[in-house]
């Protein structure tokens, strides 16, 4: 048999780690900020995030130590769980129990409703 040899063809990156997910609680459509290191393992793009088990598909932004992310709106709400940050080339990082969605929310009145600059609202 015959071997191929193909010299400085693949290289090991760094490991990846996510420093800070900032809020740490939300709801859908919370903007959330995930900063770190080598944040796509060395893949040029982001391919997803997940925030405790709910996939993000609203992307703001993106880069090697910081990602923006609206957090979904299909969480079943107090739920804590892992940030997992996917690249295009497969290539995971992962926080551990660091993101809580909770319940959004409810306004049930609001009064008066209607006034002037300085009426005193109650909501």
């Amino acid at each position: 048999g015959a071997y191929a040899f193909f010299y400085n063809a693949w290289q090991f990156t760094a490991k990846g780690a996510i420093a800070a997910v900032v809020p740490a609680v939300g709801h859908g459509g919370t903007l959330v900020t995930i900063t770190g290191q080598t944040l796509l393992g060395g893949g040029t793009a982001l391919a997803y995030v997940t925030l405790a088990g709910v996939q993000n598909i609203n992307v703001v932004s993106a880069n090697d130590t910081v990602i923006v992310v609206a957090a979904g709106h299909n969480s079943p709400g107090n739920v804590t769980g892992d940030v997992v940050v996917v690249s295009n080339t497969g290539s995971t990082v992962t926080l551990v129990s660091s993101f809580t969605y909770i319940a959004a929310g409810v306004v049930s009145s609001v009064t008066p409703l209607t006034g002037q600059i300085g009426t005193r609202v109650t909501i």
